[in-house]
């Protein structure tokens, strides 16, 4: 129900897939199965771009990985420890979200993550777009009005319609 409250509300929901190393187009996992327009699901890669063991996966239900192995992290106590988990590679797209917004605030969530997945380095990890995420491109291209495709990945069922548009 929060979920459905932010996409109203037009914001961008970054979600971390999961650290079950399962599909979350065959089990259920929340929020990050919820769906919304305005979501994007991270799985996680690691420093050879592959999916880590524990990984959440799945080219439905998750839209891109991003770094999530071995990450430096803060931890109370003013200490620092090397952290994994699609915990840690969700902030990483949600920085993307923001700078990308930073550039064209008029962009919709759908947008925002259409952008990500058409400017991500591919990648064997089995997302919506089969990428990681590349920052530099996906600002390059907004930067330089790059066309790209509304929706970029989507499944859809037989003798369903749906429209596309160009950004």
């Amino acid at each position: 129900e929060a979920v459905q409250r932010a996409d109203a509300a037009g914001l961008v929901f970054v979600v971390a897939a999961g650290n079950d190393g399962a599909s979350n187009d065959k089990a259920n996992f929340y929020p990050a199965n919820a769906n919304t327009p305005n979501m994007i699901n991270v799985a996680a890669s690691d420093s050879s771009d592959a999916k880590p063991y524990w990984s959440n996966f799945g080219k439905h239900r998750v839209d891109v990985a991003a770094p999530g192995a071995d990450i430096m992290s803060t931890l109370p106590g003013n200490n620092y420890a090397s952290l994994s988990g699609t915990s840690m590679a969700t902030p990483m797209v949600a920085g993307l979200v923001a700078l990308l917004l930073a550039q064209d605030d008029s962009m919709t969530g759908v947008e925002v993550r259409s952008l990500i997945q058409s400017t991500g380095a591919k990648v064997g990890i089995e997302t919506a777009c089969d990428c990681r995420v590349d920052a530099n491109t996906a600002v390059e291209a907004i930067v330089n009005k790059t066309p790209f495709v509304v929706p970029f990945a989507e499944s859809i069922e037989i003798g369903e319609e749906m429209k596309f548009h160009m950004k």
